[in-house]
């Protein structure tokens, strides 16, 4: 198969460098300056971070700003899960936490097609690349090597006002309570635990 077509807002952002850790980006003199003073400027939400032994922190941060993939989320719940727990019990050093989440699309980047504004969603943690084989062949149950809230780079997740999230985590929902809806990500855990066994 052929890799599709991008748009020039997806072919700037497939190709430029990765955020990840391990992946260095190439600053300009002043550039590091320039981005604090933005960030300095940012709309701040509130964002809960979590440490051993079960020490929480309630920290304003700056809200990260949209790349031509991401979304930004209004939460409006998350659940608790084991991981959270653990990083409460285990965690070296303060972290965000929480990704059982369902809010409403308050921002899109300019390339996100599949939400728009107002749209209600929950938050799938791992997702498949849109551009590996596995996933244009059908099969994106199978791929977990796409960007997710957890290797994005950016450091916002579910106990927090808003948070930024790749496009690809955003699934729609109608029908259901932000209470109920933020239940699929573990109901689809369990469910892959019985599909596969």
């Amino acid at each position: 198969l052929q890799r599709p077509r991008l748009k020039e807002g997806r072919r700037a952002a497939h190709n430029s460098p990765s955020p990840l850790p391990g992946h260095s980006l190439a600053l300009q003199p002043g550039a590091l300056f320039a981005k604090k003073a933005a960030a300095s400027r940012r709309k701040k939400v509130k964002s809960v971070f979590v440490k051993k032994p079960f020490q929480f922190d309630v920290r304003e941060i700056p809200i990260p700003p949209l790349g031509p993939h991401d979304v930004q989320v209004r939460v409006k719940a998350c659940g608790l899960c084991g991981t959270d727990v653990r990083q409460a019990a285990i965690g070296e050093s303060f972290a965000p936490f929480g990704h059982e989440v369902a809010g409403i699309v308050e921002a899109i980047g300019s390339a996100v097609e599949n939400v728009r504004p107002g749209d209600d969603v929950c938050l799938e943690s791992g997702t498949f690349d849109r551009f590996s084989d596995l996933s244009r062949n059908g099969k994106v149950d199978l791929d977990m090597t796409g960007r997710s809230m957890f290797n994005d780079g950016i450091e916002t997740m579910g106990f927090a006002e808003h948070m930024v999230v790749p496009c690809e985590c955003c699934v729609k929902f109608s029908g259901l309570t932000y209470a109920q809806a933020s239940l699929i990500e573990p109901l689809g855990v369990a469910y892959d635990l019985w599909k596969v066994t």
